[in-house]
């Protein structure tokens, strides 16, 4: 159905379409500006869409079209709107703007989102959703970006409803917050911007939780700075620091404690391949290489609370380690020492326990 009126220089509009066994209702007003020049097109519109009932529309359009998989369920039940205001002249368009608002019955956060456009080729707008709050500005002539993220206690899996109706599926566990900012060309390179990540918590199956915190920035591709990396599990804690610069790593200040105990130190200045294809690539390199890493007793209960069992490479015993690597990847120079008492591997249970101690001397010893 369609009913339309105009009154001197306002006029507006309803209409209801029935179709692909759903609703879609409409309505806009219109104001004209210079009616008595004939300038039609001088004008500001708003309009507004309303579709109650979104999933039917989306069913019926998967059955034609295939756009989602197989065995994908269907939308959950919700309702989509749709706001928009055009502003224009008689030499065209002054400004456009839409927003958005996805809203499921139950079981699925709504997802809001809205832009606005303006002639010389800019594009701003936001999406939000429980837990995230993204800002960014498009410059559709120049082909850069500018763009910022929020998260608060955010959990990718709330969106399940959403991504699995399309076959997407979501990781399980998560729960974020920090803030992003970033900017950079439409294309591959470059990019910049900086990250902190409060709190990164990832719950796992047979594994206890992980709290990951860390702070740094990047400058894609020439280089990316962690200004602190932070994990935590059942009392014990991974930091370090690393920055890629000049194709080269370099991880400082790597420590493994429990509790104030120190387990594990290192530090390392390795350099990277531009575009390495294969691990060849990293060895054919002559540029200089160095690796420190020394360790105290590490047993499986240490193990356990950064990998499920089954995937430990200990099933009994304890080990422990120093390793020193210089040279170049080409023509590398190893040392290392490696005491293990009372070992037994998981994969190979017929090989008895083992205390033994290894021995490698890259200057020429034994």
């Amino acid at each position: 159905s369609l009913r339309a009126a105009k009154d001197g220089t306002t006029g507006n509009t309803a209409w209801t379409v029935k179709a692909l066994d759903s609703e879609l209702t409409g309505s806009a007003d219109l104001r004209w500006r210079d009616l008595a020049t004939g300038a039609w097109t001088d004008l500001e519109a708003t309009a507004k869409l309303q579709l109650p009932r979104l999933s039917p529309l989306f069913d019926a359009l998967d059955e034609r079209l295939g756009i989602a998989p197989p065995d994908a369920p269907s939308l959950p039940e919700s309702s989509l709107t749709v706001d928009a205001t055009v502003d224009s002249a008689v030499d065209g368009l002054r400004s456009a703007k839409a927003s958005l608002l996805l809203s499921a019955e139950s079981g699925a956060p709504s997802v809001a989102a809205d832009a606005a456009w303006t002639p010389d080729g800019v594009l701003v707008g936001a999406l939000g959703t429980d837990g995230l709050r993204a800002t960014y500005t498009l410059d559709l002539s120049a082909r850069r970006y500018e763009a910022t993220a929020t998260l608060e206690a955010f959990r990718p899996d709330r969106l399940t409803p959403w991504a699995a109706a399309a076959g997407v599926e979501l990781p399980s566990g998560m729960n974020a917050s920090g803030t992003w900012q970033g900017g950079g060309d439409f294309g591959p390179r470059p990019h910049r911007g900086s990250f902190d990540i409060s709190s990164f918590e990832w719950v796992r199956k047979d594994t206890p939780p992980v709290i990951l915190r860390t702070r740094g920035s990047y400058a894609w591709p020439e280089e990316v700075t962690l200004d602190s990396l932070t994990a935590i599990s059942e009392g014990q804690t991974i930091q370090a620091a690393a920055r890629y610069a000049g194709e080269k790593l370099e991880v400082s200040d790597l420590e493994w404690k429990e509790g104030e105990a120190s387990l594990v130190k290192g530090r390392a200045e390795i350099p990277v391949p531009q575009q390495p294809k294969s691990v060849r690539d990293f060895l054919r390199q002559q540029q200089p290489i160095q690796v420190f890493l020394e360790s105290e007793w590490i047993d499986q209960s240490r193990l356990a609370a950064w990998m499920p069992e089954e995937k430990s490479p200990l099933a009994s015993g304890s080990a422990r380690v120093r390793l020193v690597v210089t040279g170049t990847p080409a023509e590398p120079k190893v040392n290392l020492e490696a005491n293990l008492r009372g070992i037994a591997l998981p994969d190979q249970p017929d090989v008895p326990v083992t205390d033994a101690t290894l021995t490698l001397d890259g200057d020429g010893g034994t």
